[in-house]
């Protein structure tokens, strides 16, 4: 028997579930709050490596490497041991990378630690799925899923801008070192917390599997890995990376914004996209369909890229209100996410899961470096030192277009009629 399906029959353990839950969201909220640390401090880390803009975007996308890199490692490792040992260690190893970048003086030692922060978020976001997986009802994962997203979403934009806050008060360096001692402090907070209930934990995992290999030959062999990654997986990462660093520069040049005005649109897109993963999970459970969401989702989105990013311009409360479209829609590709699970065991979630976040991390890294080097490309050709609306506009251009390829995929996903495969 799983122990989701013993937990819900046992208060006590049903209770230590949510406080897995909770502890996974705010130890994965903090290791990804470094996520973005290039756009938050990209005219300071310009300034001290005395580099370009284009070389610290480079170095510091490290950590989507080693996000990359350990998926899969980290994820066999969560599957097979199934040990709070994976939740201790990442705000540890983030909070120890936090201190040293902010000592460091090359970019050599820079884009060392933001390889290891990387480490630190693979396995912060796996084992907080995993353990949704085992502590939940099955029937209940779609919902806990696009919970932890929105929750987890909301706890990193609130440390970000508490570490882009003490950036101003204290400057980086001091503001990293703070960081990373709080990383420090939670290390502890978790360890004692889960300590307290580790001996009921093991309990539950007395009838661990033989061997994984089956199911992992079954998840690796099937197509639908490389679907749901090509459809689901692309397309947040897209998403994610758009609104991260080349939303803000759109709003404020098309829409003659301030930068404050443009973080708000950034902030509404997010609150759809939280909205979204609230509400997608719980409708395609209710209605039984996962798979038709999502090529909806796709379309609206990239309707919703044409009339931000191109002309003509509408107002800025039309803008607004396709801001909030544009992450309300891409949120229910997160369905891909419970898809791939629902399609295998329960024993290799983390795998299962990590093997579409490839397609996600890969996403991010490679959108970002090419539309910097589109954008360089384009000012270079126009003799300019800045990027202009038009350079924007020429650099973007291939994203509807991804994002049809993405439309193409999802149409191939197989539906799972929110059903979960047992063995």
């Amino acid at each position: 028997m799983e122990p989701s399906a013993k937990s819900e029959k046992n208060p006590a353990a049903y209770f230590y579930g949510w406080v897995l839950f909770f502890l996974n969201t705010i130890v994965v909220a903090y290791t990804s709050s470094l996520e973005a640390l290039p756009s938050l401090l990209s005219s300071q880390l310009t300034l001290f490596y005395n580099t370009k803009i284009s070389t610290i975007t480079y170095i510091f996308s490290f950590y989507y490497y080693a996000f990359i890199i350990f998926q899969i490692p980290a994820a066999l490792l969560i599957d097979k041991y199934r040990t709070n040992f994976f939740i201790t260690i990442a705000p540890l190893i983030t909070g120890l990378s936090a201190c040293l970048l902010a000592q460091s003086h090359t970019l050599i030692t820079a884009g060392i630690t933001r390889f290891f922060m990387g480490i630190g978020s693979a396995l912060a976001f796996l084992h907080a799925i995993k353990c949704i997986a085992d502590w939940f009802p099955a029937k209940t994962f779609a919902f806990r899923f696009g919970l932890f997203i929105a929750i987890e979403l909301v706890l990193t934009v609130a440390v970000s801008a508490l570490l882009n806050h003490l950036t101003l008060l204290l400057g980086w360096h001091q503001a990293l070192i703070y960081f990373g001692i709080a990383g420090l402090i939670l290390t502890c907070l978790v360890f004692l917390i889960t300590r307290r209930f580790q001996q009921n934990y093991e309990a539950y995992f007395q009838d661990r599997p033989s061997s994984l290999k089956p199911l992992l030959r079954k998840l690796f062999d099937s197509s639908q890995m490389w679907v749901i990654g090509m459809s689901a997986g692309l397309s947040t990462g897209i998403i994610y990376a758009f609104l991260g660093r080349w939303a803000k520069p759109i709003f404020t040049l098309a829409y003659n914004l301030s930068a404050l005005h443009a973080m708000a649109l950034v902030l509404i897109a997010n609150v759809g996209y939280v909205c979204g993963n609230l509400l997608f999970p719980y409708f395609s459970t209710l209605l039984k369909r996962r798979k038709t969401f999502i090529p909806c989702s796709l379309a609206i989105t990239i309707i919703m890229l044409v009339v931000i990013v191109y002309p003509p311009y509408f107002t800025i409360y039309l803008v607004a209100i396709c801001s909030f479209l544009l992450g309300f829609s891409i949120s229910a590709a997160n369905l891909g996410y419970v898809i791939i699970h629902e399609q295998n065991a329960t024993q290799i979630t983390a795998t299962a899961i990590a093997s579409i976040n490839i397609f996600y991390s890969i996403a991010i890294a490679a959108f970002d470096g090419l539309i910097t080097n589109f954008l360089r490309f384009e000012t270079t050709a126009r003799g300019a030192t800045q990027y202009s609306l038009q350079d924007f506009e020429s650099a973007l251009f291939r994203l509807p277009i991804y994002f049809i390829f993405a439309l193409i995929f999802s149409f191939f996903i197989r539906e799972t009629h929110a059903e979960q495969l047992t063995s």
